[in-house]
């Protein structure tokens, strides 16, 4: 919270620093910036806040799990039933976000959790052979936003980029597709990279 009202006082000092990736404090103290609350409701401003990107986790969940699926019933037919997959995906999700990450806890990892589950979809997406330009854009854009939540992202996003190559038919066109999301992704993250 603090860093995030650093950033929209323009105290650059105490805004930017190694320790914070930047988006979630960007996201909180917006939010503190709009609605200004009193000391009383700035600790559920920043629940409503986590409750809102719980919600944005879930879709990017969906997504994924939804391009999985049909990256995988694509070449075979589904040996698990489509309300069955559903099922299983909301438990593993619960079990991801309520008992891994904790909804409640103030710190960026559901943020994180959330462009990593739409880098994942954007990745099966590729993988059944979807090969627009504007997935690997989005897929750079969204592997950059994920290390501005958290910079352990960092690594996992050249995982996702070397698996956005990978996943496609090795050709000098796979290459030239894979090469924008790299630039986006370093596009954005190179100016906080410390």
């Amino acid at each position: 919270l603090d860093i995030g009202d650093a950033y929209f006082r323009g105290d650059w000092t105490n805004a930017i620093n190694a320790v914070w990736s930047p988006l979630y404090s960007w996201i909180l103290g917006f939010v503190n910036f709009i609605f200004k609350p009193s000391m009383v409701w700035e600790f559920p401003a920043v629940q409503i806040v986590n409750f809102l990107i719980f919600l944005g986790a879930l879709l990017g969940f969906e997504y994924m799990w939804g391009n999985v699926r049909r990256a995988s019933t694509e070449n075979e037919s589904p040996s698990i039933p489509e309300a069955l997959w559903w099922v299983l995906g909301y438990l593993l999700f619960t079990w991801i976000t309520l008992g891994l990450i904790e909804i409640w806890a103030v710190t960026p990892d559901m943020l994180m959790a959330m462009f990593v589950f739409f880098a994942a979809g954007l990745t099966a997406k590729i993988r059944s052979g979807d090969g627009r330009l504007r997935l690997f854009l989005s897929l750079g854009l969204i592997l950059g936003l994920g290390y501005l939540s958290k910079a352990f992202m960092f690594p996992i996003a050249l995982v996702f980029l070397l698996l956005a190559w990978l996943v496609q038919p090795w050709t000098w066109d796979s290459v030239k597709k894979t090469l924008p999301a790299i630039a986006v992704f370093l596009l954005i993250s190179l100016p906080f990279i410390s």
